[in-house]
């Protein structure tokens, strides 16, 4: 599902479904590995596009949120903190993504914390 906007700019919720990891290093699962099962969407699946797209209206703010993802997860690389990233469900309910977001809407390039 895709939303569109005036400018026709599409905010496509498997850019940030595809960057979060499937997995942490030690094995805990954060999100589905598939979006699919044969050639429909999975229930899983539609329920977090869903919750992202309620939260996620224009597509600038989409753009901040994805180069944010790719901060944090740098940053929990650099920091040897990739097991304790939350499930991409508690991800989007929490907004995670805000702690890498300025106030002037640029992402910080450095750890949040």
């Amino acid at each position: 599902m895709e939303i569109l906007h005036p400018e026709e700019e599409k905010i496509n919720f498997d850019d940030l479904f595809n960057l979060y990891p499937v997995k942490t290093p030690n094995g805990r699962y954060l999100r589905i590995k598939n979006k699919t099962i044969g050639d429909k969407l999975t229930k899983e699946y539609k329920f977090l596009r869903d919750k992202y797209l309620m939260r996620v209206h224009d597509y600038k703010r989409h753009e901040q949120i994805i180069k944010a993802t790719k901060v944090m997860l740098e940053d929990k690389k650099h920091t040897n903190s990739l097991d304790y990233l939350p499930q991409l469900e508690v991800y989007i309910n929490k907004e995670n993504w805000e702690r890498y977001i300025r106030e002037d809407g640029e992402v910080n390039n450095t750890t949040a914390y």
